[in-house]
């Protein structure tokens, strides 16, 4: 058995969930965190703000290489009422799962 890299790199790209459903998984971590913090006095809140650190550089740095700054700037200002948007799909995702298979009809 050989080691093949287009591989491995497939099955990276397959585990990284859509990026709203990241930035909501984040956010949901940081309230979270923020509550343990008030309850509790401990949260992994440093650990949190790294990640978000490194998210959004990461999100930013793509946006202005491939889609320059208007775009970007315009794409932020759209994400707080896009991930409104998506959370009753992600609820419907959790909540009423599709357990059968329908098939969509061709021509």
């Amino acid at each position: 058995m050989r080691l093949d890299l287009n591989r491995i790199a497939l099955g990276l790209e397959v585990a990284v969930p859509p990026l709203a459903f990241l930035g909501l998984m984040w956010l949901s971590a940081t309230i979270l965190a923020l509550l343990a913090q008030w309850f509790t006095g401990h949260s992994p809140l440093a650990l949190l703000s790294g990640s978000a650190v490194a998210f959004i550089i990461a999100v930013m740095a793509a946006w202005m290489r491939f889609a320059g700054v208007l775009t970007t700037l315009a794409a932020l200002a759209a994400v707080p009422g896009y991930l409104v948007w998506k959370l009753p799909i992600y609820r419907d995702f959790f909540t009423h799962r599709e357990t059968r298979w329908i098939k969509t009809n061709r021509d």
